[in-house]
Order: C-alpha cells, then structure tokens, then sequence
C-alpha cells in the first residue's frame, strides 16, 4: 500500500504542472488504477507468496515448495518453482511438477511451453551422456585443434571451403551433429537438397530431440518438392536442372523422376543417358510396359541388327536419323552421290539390262 500511495502522490505532483497535456492525465490515471489493482492483488498474498515469486536460488525453492502446499492450484507458484528448480538444474524435478499442473489445467499455455523446455534440455543431457560414455569406453582422446577449426570454417563459411572443412571434420568425428548440421547447411545453399536431406537425418537420428534440425529438415523437404513440381512443369534444360535437384533415393517420387528424366533426355536428343535413365526406372518398378516400350525402342535404335530383323515393306523409307551408320545400296559408288537432305527419301534407282548393238538406227547413220 506504501507503494499506491508514492505512485498516487507522484501522479498528483506531475498533474499539478501546467505544461502536461490532457492525453499524459489519462496515462497517469490508469497507472493510479493498475497500481491499486497490484496492490489488491499482493496484500491477500501474503509475504510468503511475495517471497516466492521475488526470491531466487535454493530460498525460492524452500518459500515456493510450502506455498504450493497450501495452494496446489496457484498455477503462478508452480510455474515460479518450476523455474527455480531449472536454475538449479533440477530439470527432473521441473518437469514432474508441470506435468502434474497440467493434469487439472490442461490448457495452461505457459506451463506447456515450459514443460517442452525442460524436456528438451533433458533429451540433450540424456544424449551428451551418451556420447561422454562412447568417448570414455572407445578412448577417444578430446578434441584436436585441427578439428576444432574444421568445426568452426564448417558452421561459418560458405560454398566449397565450408563443405571442404565439413567433410575434413567428419573424418575425424562422423557421428558430430553439429558438422552433420553445417554441412547439411551448406549443401542446401549449394541447391543439392537431396544430398542435405541425408544428412540432416542423420544428424536427427543422433539428436532426436534438437529442434533446429528437425526444422531445418522440414525446410529442405519443403524445397525439394518445390524442384519437384519445376521438373514435370517446364521444359528442356530448366526441367532437367528441376529434375536432378529433385532427385532422391527412395523417396516416393523417385520412379516417377527418372521417368521424366529419360523422356527430356531423349527429347535433347541424349539417348544414351535417357535409355540409363530409363533403366534405373525400370529397377525400381520391374512390370512397368511403358519404360519396357521406351527400352525397347532405344535399344533397337543402338543395335542396328534388331532394327534389321523388322521386315520390309513394299515401300521403304528411312527412318529419322539416329546414330545408326548409313550403308551404300549396290548400285551407288562410294562417294558419287551425296545424302539426301533431311525429310528426303531416297527414291531407288532401278537397274535394266540395256543390249548395245553397233548397227546403224537409221542407214547411213552410225553412233
């Protein structure tokens, strides 16, 4: 009350100046009335409460713990001890209490968000355990300085020489979440995704409770198929760019990729990776008949000899041209008649026996 009653003379003192304007009185008005209200909120309280909410370290434990005690629904006592006990390192403890305030106030905002604090700090002590206990049975020795430069150019450049010191450090520690997260990092700002997809799980399975990378690993998923749709929605050389960005394996799309890959390299006029394409298609989904069709064609195209099998018609024509090597028909010499434009069809030449006679056509006359 001491406090109301400075803050209201305060208010007084400042009104009583001429140069205030109206809008400042009504400030100094409602911090009267917040200040009454504080006061009718504290004074029931009790110094005991006060103490509680005020103290820190082992005193706020003590004052808290007795406070809860007389009133296990003060949700603001709770959350004040859980947090004591956080200070104190007593994650355990802080969590236990908030699960149990949860349990008859279930819809307690702040103790929620706090509760998943405390069970994340608990999930990476639970793991660094883990790890100084491998450290400790393996006899791995600490860190050298080498290493420890690795980890720094891999988490604070960029491009190569960041990727180059990832991977240098990995050498040295390969199950190091915070070099699996910075390469990761990088090869997602180098646009290969599927690439940081790997890693960024690999790193979730050594930390499966570090929310940065699971963020990180929605966010490069997100991208991925973004480069997904691009692949089957342009054309060309945008589309196959789209295409091995998207690219990864064992993902659920990978079938319907290569399939696409195999069609705009072809269409590029790049048989040879399209068929390779196509193939590796084919291993994933063995009974597909269009990739048998595509195979099949592109294979007849490479082989001469099954094209050659397929019987020939009345008449003719050659097909588009392909890498297969043109033959001279008996009746052409080597280098006596140039190929036919493209689109043309060579019409065949038809041989007849011609009788030469030197008799005369007409007398007299002779050729």
């Amino acid at each position: 009350m001491v406090a109301v009653a400075v803050a209201v003379a305060a208010a007084t003192d400042h009104s009583s100046n001429p140069g205030m304007q109206q809008n400042q009185s009504t400030s100094r008005k409602v911090a009267i009335v917040l200040f009454s209200v504080a006061a009718w909120v504290f004074v029931p309280m009790g110094t005991a409460l006060a103490d509680c909410l005020s103290s820190t370290g082992r005193t706020a434990i003590s004052v808290c713990q007795k406070e809860l005690r007389k009133d296990p629904g003060n949700n603001r006592v709770r959350i004040a001890l859980a947090e004591a006990l956080s200070k104190a390192e007593r994650h355990q403890e802080a969590v236990a209490l908030l699960k149990n305030g949860l349990k008859s106030d279930p819809n307690d905002r702040q103790m929620k968000k706090m509760l998943r604090v405390q069970e994340s700090i608990l999930e990476e002590q639970a793991w660094t355990e883990k790890q100084r206990a491998k450290r400790a049975k393996g006899g791995t020795a600490k860190i050298d300085p080498k290493t420890k430069l690795n980890i720094i150019r891999c988490t604070k450049l960029s491009g190569r020489a960041a990727l180059k010191a990832c991977n240098e450090g990995l050498k040295k520690l390969s199950d190091n979440p915070e070099l699996l997260t910075g390469k990761a990092d990088v090869l997602l700002s180098m646009n290969r995704i599927s690439e940081s997809i790997l890693v960024y799980k690999k790193a979730k399975k050594i930390q499966p409770g570090n929310r940065k990378i699971s963020e990180k690993l929605r966010l490069a998923e997100s991208e991925r198929r973004i480069f997904a749709s691009r692949c089957f929605s342009l054309e060309g050389s945008q589309a196959l760019t789209a295409c091995k960005i998207a690219l990864l394996k064992g993902a659920s799309d990978e079938f319907r990729i290569q399939r696409r890959r195999g069609d705009l390299l072809v269409a590029a006029g790049n048989s040879k990776d399209g068929l390779k394409a196509y193939k590796t298609a084919q291993r994933i989904k063995p009974g597909d008949t269009k990739i048998k069709q595509k195979i099949a064609l592109l294979e007849a195209e490479k082989n001469p000899a099954i094209a050659r099998n397929i019987p020939p018609s009345g008449n003719t024509t050659r097909p588009k041209p392909t890498s297969e090597p043109k033959t001279a028909t008996p009746s052409e010499k080597p280098g006596s008649e140039t190929d036919p434009l493209p689109g043309q069809i060579r019409t065949p030449i038809a041989v007849t026996e011609t009788s030469f006679s030197n008799a005369p056509l007409r007398p007299g006359v002779t050729f």
